[in-house]
This record gives C-alpha cells, sequence and structure tokens, in this order.
C-alpha cells in the first residue's frame, strides 16, 4: 500500500450514524440528509453508514438542523465492524 492509498483511505473513514426521535417521528427530511453522503446506506432502523472525509462532529452538527431537541443523535468512526441481520437493500 502506498503513501497516497493510506492517506485516501483517513480521510474517507466510515462513519456510523444512530439516532432516536422521540415525539415528532418525522424521518423524510432527515433520511434525505443522510443520504446525501458517499456511499450512505441504511443498515438498521436507525443506522446508517457513509463514507465522509468530515468529522463526526461536522456531520452531526449538519444533521442537528433535521432533528427536534428532545431527539438522540450518535456519529461514529468505524474501522471495522460485523454485522448480522441487516435491512435488506
Amino acid at each position: 500500500m502506498f503513501l497516497q492509498d493510506l492517506i485516501l483511505i483517513i480521510k474517507h473513514m466510515q462513519k456510523l450514524i444512530t439516532y432516536d426521535l422521540r415525539e415528532v417521528r418525522d424521518y423524510e427530511d432527515l433520511y434525505k440528509e443522510i443520504s446525501s453522503y458517499q456511499d450512505a446506506k441504511r443498515v438498521l432502523e436507525s443506522v446508517w453508514m457513509i463514507n465522509s472525509p468530515l468529522t463526526c462532529k461536522e456531520i452531526a452538527d449538519r444533521l442537528l438542523s433535521f432533528i427536534d431537541c428532545d431527539d438522540g443523535l450518535l456519529v461514529s468512526e468505524c474501522q471495522n465492524y460485523a454485522h448480522y441481520k441487516l435491512l435488506k437493500s
């Protein structure tokens, strides 16, 4: 692996996005925003995987405008993961 390849991989780390929409459950605008990221894939009911050079904080800050103040949001960087019974594409 060349240094250029390693830098590209680091810049485009896979991110996990998960959320709890508690009172008002209006998902459409949030789904549209998450879907706009590179390789966005909804893997569980409230869990998405994306590729992005943005930091987790930058992504969370963007998504905050699509959820209510009583909702929960977590954006995390993933380097390795296992899966079982994901949603069908």
